[in-house]
């Protein structure tokens, strides 16, 4: 179930009037203001809801009264069995209020769900395909229209049709009562889930098989008994049952309100609130198959304020990155246009650091929105703040407190980053959070949000997350934060926390609407919105920003480079860098211009090697420019040639191994290297082994001592590659990485087709067991 925080203080009980007087007793002062104020109170559930378990979670000392019916809970509340209700909006906002006036409101959103459906844990294929589906039918806006059919005629809709099934058949667990989600009519299971999964079957040439549950046998349960494939109901996301099943993406959000007896509800203040927000933009000024963009952005951006009055607009970093315009301008062409959109803020991200801390400095100078960074501080100067670790927003009386923080391991996935001091996370937002609580009263932020950027930090290691945080600071209302995978963002609640994510490369943006009462959220609802190209016309005044900065281009990045008999493909269909997970044919053509050069300015070399994620982009089929090269290997790494024993040759793979499949250090090699490397995962951790190693058709000798080519960022120990620094000599080349490919490529014959060779060999197993019967 995922909740929303709305730590509302408790009221003060109304004072009875004073008795000895000959005057008739005062009226009661309403006593109740928000959820909070009925935790010592009885509350009426519809059994087997999810506000049963949310009031268990949330308030296990309440007294909980269940009914069957919604209806017998709006009875309760009259007759006073009852102070006040759980239920969802949809019940609320139908003629159920209008049937019974003297019940009100008390708090319109008390959580939101993020719902999905169910699926066994041990059939991953099952759960991607599904997902695939499901993404289709969200970005084509058929979701909704499916959705939107049976909500407002549940009993006219035509029957799912069941396909032949086949190739078998989909086991289907539901209560089957829940119109118009899951229900049986005229003996036939019908509802908006229902037709979905029906019609996923039938492109998946599955017959559906549909069980009704009962409470002895719940819809999970069969699930996670291996007795169904995937419920029908609306499942709320919860860490407790993600241990026992798999849940697909999110394919709507419930939201829950608390109702009660008007005339025991306080009146309070109440201020409305938008917050936008983008991340990881990663120069993507321009858009990209079909999404994205800066000018068609701006133009949703218009909309959006056209319709709502107060609206912050947030970044949550990496504002820089591997477009190569925007690298060749040092992002002008980025902060020039988030000046026009009205940016109110961003985070420091890793690829801010990309570049010596004078050229962050120059852009911050040049930006008219603030670049936070509460642990973040310049390690060569005074030891300031690079940023402002902080900034308050003050919008129509309600004061916002914005505090940016950026993960400590972006230490070592940028080059300048050792420029910079590093501060603990969770304690340098605490300590900032009691500076915003304990201002003066006219002074002090209602509420606080965090915009927090670990998008590209390492998985692993004593570095906070988005989750620890919200773990750690109770105090802190939303968390905006960076999410690359992701590529329509997400959702995630903890700790009753909303944490928020718009996706990367400006492909959407997030939509939040707050409602803040007595300095807490109370109404909280989120949409990530896809930057459709079809349905934002680009915005003139961005689009010029943009076009005067690429008219600047030296005409010689149009020059073309090589060409390709296909597309050398950098990304998955998940949106994940596949050079960080396996080998790929533009790691084995960069690798290889590596030794290439190697052996042409030293003679003898034994490989190369480079981590994955400098690779940003693919190459395209047909003619390769010089600007497309650039664009795929942006950052100005330049090539150094390390001479190692054979000994720590071994430790540097052995430390290959330690790198979990897709994070940024992930390596790819030159054709003179060999190897396979076997994950395995248990107890949600994976580990990797290496092994039948070969270079230059040999094991490694502990006696010789080697060459590699590899990056200055790497030889610093850039991705934790700590390894290189216990060398025996280094030989500078001092050629960037792009230019040595351009020269590498006039050797081969044209065109040149991605390839590869199985130089490095992947095998995940899901368990220790799957591991025992490989062997």
């Amino acid at each position: 179930m995922l909740q929303v925080r709305f730590p509302i203080s408790f009221a003060a009980l109304a004072m009875l009037a004073l008795l000895g007087c000959l005057d008739s007793p005062k009226p009661e002062t309403p006593a109740l203001r928000n959820v909070k104020d009925l935790s010592f109170k009885r509350i009426c559930v519809v059994q087997g809801s999810i506000h049963e378990q949310y009031l268990s979670i949330k308030y296990p000392r309440t007294a909980r009264v269940s009914h069957e019916q919604i209806e017998d809970v709006f009875k309760a509340i009259e007759t006073g069995a009852c102070d006040g209700s759980l239920i969802d909006k949809g019940h609320a906002n139908s003629n159920y209020l209008s049937s019974h006036q003297n019940i009100g409101i008390l708090q319109d959103s008390v959580f939101v769900m993020d719902v999905a459906f169910a699926l066994q844990k041990g059939d991953p294929k099952l759960l991607e395909q599904f997902n695939n589906y499901l993404m289709k039918l969200k970005v084509s806006g058929e979701l909704e229209q499916i959705i939107s059919d049976w909500k407002s005629d549940p009993d006219g809709m035509p029957l799912p049709k069941n396909g032949n099934g086949s190739k078998g058949f989909l086991r289907v667990s539901t209560y089957a009562r829940d119109k118009p989600i899951a229900f049986f009519r005229d003996g036939q299971p019908a509802g908006y889930n229902i037709d979905i999964v029906f019609r996923f079957a039938e492109k998946m040439n599955l017959k559906v098989s549909v069980v009704k549950a009962d409470f002895s046998s719940t819809p999970i349960s069969m699930i996670a008994a291996g007795k169904a494939d995937i419920t029908a109901d609306n499942i709320a996301i919860t860490e407790s049952l993600a241990k026992d099943v798999a849940f697909s993406i999110p394919h709507k959000s419930e939201t829950s309100v608390a109702i009660a007896m008007l005339n025991n509800i306080q009146e309070s203040k109440i201020h409305n609130l938008t917050i936008l927000h983008t991340g990881n933009h990663s120069s993507a000024i321009f858009p990209k198959d079909g999404y994205g963009g800066l000018a068609e952005r701006a133009t949703f951006f218009k909309q959006v304020r056209s319709n709502y009055r107060n609206v912050i607009l947030l970044d949550a970093g990496n504002l820089n990155g591997g477009n190569f315009v925007s690298r060749y301008y040092n992002a002008m062409p980025d902060i020039k246009a988030y000046n026009a959109m009205g940016y109110d803020a961003t985070v420091f991200g890793n690829h801010e650091f990309d570049n010596p801390i004078f050229t962050l400095r120059s852009q911050i100078d040049s930006s008219e929105f603030k670049w936070l960074g509460v642990n973040v501080r310049d390690n060569i100067g005074k030891g300031d703040h690079i940023g402002k670790p902080y900034t308050i927003k003050n919008i129509d009386g309600l004061r916002i407190g914005i505090i940016g923080v950026s993960s400590t391991g972006m230490k070592n996935t940028s080059t300048y980053a050792r420029q910079v001091q590093w501060i603990n996370e969770i304690a340098a937002v605490k300590r900032v959070v009691r500076q915003l609580k304990n201002l003066p009263k006219n002074e002090m932020a209602n509420i606080i949000v965090l915009l927090a950027n670990f998008g590209d930090a390492p998985s692993s290691g004593d570095y906070a997350s988005a989750e620890t945080l919200a773990d750690s600071i109770p105090e802190v209302n939303l968390i905006v934060q960076s999410n690359i995978p992701e590529r329509l963002g997400s959702l995630k609640i903890r700790n009753n926390i909303p944490i928020i994510s718009a996706g990367a490369n400006g492909k959407s943006a997030g939509l939040a609407h707050i409602t803040v009462r007595n300095d807490s959220i109370i109404s909280f609802a989120w949409n990530a919105m896809p930057i459709e190209t079809g349905l934002y016309k680009p915005d003139p005044e961005v689009l010029r920003i943009l076009t005067d900065y690429v008219s600047g281009i030296p005409e010689d990045f149009e020059n073309i480079v090589m060409t390709t008999t296909a597309k050398f493909n950098q990304l998955s269909a998940s949106n994940e860098y596949l050079s960080c997970k396996q080998e790929t044919a533009l790691g084995n053509l960069i690798s290889d211009a590596m030794s290439w050069l190697g052996r042409s300015q030293k003679g003898q070399v034994d490989f190369a090697m480079i981590n994955g994620n400098v690779i940003r982009t693919g190459l395209p089929m047909g003619n390769v420019t010089k600007g497309d090269l650039a664009e795929a290997l942006p950052y100005d790494n330049t090539l150094k040639i390390v001479s190692m024993n054979g000994t720590d040759v071994a430790k540097l793979f052995d430390f290959v191994a330690s790198i979990p499949p897709g994070n940024s250090g992930f390596p790819q090699v030159s054709k003179e290297v060999r190897y396979k490397i076997t994950y395995t995962s248990a107890g949600g951790k994976t580990t990797g082994k290496i092994s039948d190693i070969r270079i230059n058709n040999n094991p490694i000798d502990s006696s010789k001592i080697y060459n590699i080519v590899t990056t200055d960022f790497l030889l610093d120990g850039g991705d934790n590659y700590a390894i290189f620094k216990n060398n025996k000599g280094v030989y500078n080349t001092s050629m960037p990485v792009r230019n040595v490919v351009a020269e590498y490529v006039k050797t081969l014959e044209m065109p040149i087709a991605p390839t590869t060779d199985e130089r490095i060999k992947v095998i995940e197993l899901h368990s220790l067991e799957d591991s025992r019967k490989k062997i």
